[in-house]
């Protein structure tokens, strides 16, 4: 059956590897069984060794290594081939998806059964197919149920981000008008003076007293840990809006007299153009716009807090915010509409793999992640002016990065002069 193999045994030759290789290409087919040993990664060590056995090849001999070796990388590049035409095939594949269990996919889900009415029970009942959802109409008092439900979410989220906006600006305020206090000296130039007189000691007792505000939180990097915490949470609120658009633009679309439902009852397989539009821009849009005013305003208030204890309390308790269109689902929807949006699905077309030139599943394997990683890193770095170094950069000198650097220098200063044998001039060291 292996033959072929026993041909390129001997020396390895350029002309030998060429022989090889188009061997290989004539015996894809026989090798689709081994090719698979290869994704087993608890095995992956051994398969080389497999391979000399599987072709009859002798392992004592350095040849059959290599030529193993050889074998392995032919197998890698020919599974490579397979992934991207996966990949380019996908267009023409179709999966079924679930909605989000919140209060923003059961609005979804009665504007879908109700914008439906008895079309597709009638479209099934015609061509002789047994059509196993309901046969009547959803009632008018499902779609104000979910209505209701979803306006109280958006309200709810919204007036706590105003809440947590308004009480930022009111500790932010002090700083904001920093320059006034002081002959119009920035927080900047503030933080510079206090870095020079470190060695003297001889702080002005006007920027003196303004340490002492910033002296009750001894580590700074309090605020960066609990920034990447926040932006980790609010990341998948950003994921779920885009997916929810990705999705309702990846359905496909209804002309004439097509159902919207599948025979079952519960899988979307089509809507109209309107019907689209009005969904991404009611839902999906004003999910996107809650959770972009949330963030701005949770970094606002973790960075204007002025004790270690509120940084990371205060920090921790913005998290139910985000849990408010799930915990209302569950509070304000039966069982069964809870049921109903758990058997719903979308029929939607694959998303692409944007980096399918490239090398497959690139973003499945890290560059996802990586990206994902790098947006929390430059939303820290922006809040934080990179960690007070680049706060006197143009975009990055505002209130919070230039507060971030007053803070790093005035514990530095506060640490130094606060010397067990001279009485602290920054106030009682915090614990």
């Amino acid at each position: 059956m292996f033959d072929w193999l026993n041909t390129s045994r001997g020396t390895a030759s350029r002309s030998e590897e060429v022989g090889l290789t188009s061997a290989f290409g004539q015996a894809t087919s026989r090798l689709s069984s081994v090719s698979r040993l290869s994704r087993s990664s608890d095995e992956s060590n051994a398969y080389p060794h497999r391979l000399l056995k599987h072709f009859n090849l002798s392992p004592g001999s350095a040849d059959s290594e290599e030529h193993a070796k050889h074998i392995v990388q032919l197998l890698g590049a020919h599974e490579e081939e397979r992934e991207k035409e996966d990949d380019q095939a996908q267009d023409l594949h179709k999966e079924k998806v679930s909605l989000e269990e919140d209060s923003y996919g059961l609005l979804i889900m009665r504007i879908l059964y109700w914008s439906d009415g008895t079309d597709s029970a009638v479209f099934w009942t015609r061509h002789g197919i047994d059509y196993e959802g309901s046969c009547r109409s959803q009632p008018w008092l499902a779609l104000v149920h979910a209505n209701i439900v979803f306006i109280l979410t958006v309200v709810t989220q919204l007036w706590v981000t105003w809440m947590l906006y308004r009480n930022s600006k009111n500790l932010m305020q002090h700083w904001e008008t920093f320059p006034d206090r002081h002959n119009q000296m920035t927080i900047n130039q503030a933080a510079t003076e206090v870095s020079q007189m470190v060695a003297s000691g001889n702080l002005d007792p006007q920027l003196l007293a303004e340490c002492q505000k910033t002296w009750s939180i001894r580590d700074n990097a309090v605020f960066v840990f609990i920034l990447i915490l926040w932006t980790a949470k609010m990341v998948p609120e950003f994921k779920m809006a885009k997916k929810s658009v990705r999705e309702l633009l990846a359905i496909d679309s209804r002309n004439g007299k097509e159902p919207m439902l599948a025979s079952d009852g519960c899988t979307v397989l089509r809507i109209s153009h309107c019907l689209r539009a009005f969904l991404i821009l009611s839902i999906p849009t004003v999910r996107l716009v809650v959770a972009i005013c949330l963030f701005v305003a949770g970094c606002d208030f973790i960075c204007s807090q002025e004790q270690t204890g509120s940084v990371v309390l205060k920090g921790m308790c913005m998290w139910f915010v985000t849990d408010i269109d799930t915990i209302f689902l569950k509070a304000f929807a039966s069982e069964g509409a809870q049921r109903k949006l758990q058997s719903l699905r979308l029929m939607v077309a694959k998303e692409k793999n944007i980096f399918i030139n490239m090398t497959p599943r690139l973003w499945d394997h890290g560059l996802g992640g990586l990206i994902y990683l790098m947006f929390v890193v430059l939303c820290v770095g922006y809040q934080t002016g990179i960690l007070g170094y680049a706060c006197e950069v143009p975009g990055l000198d505002h209130t919070k990065a230039q507060l971030f650097n007053f803070r790093v220098t005035c514990n530095h200063y506060c640490s130094q002069v606060a010397s067990p044998d001279s009485p602290p001039r920054c106030g009682a060291m915090p614990l």
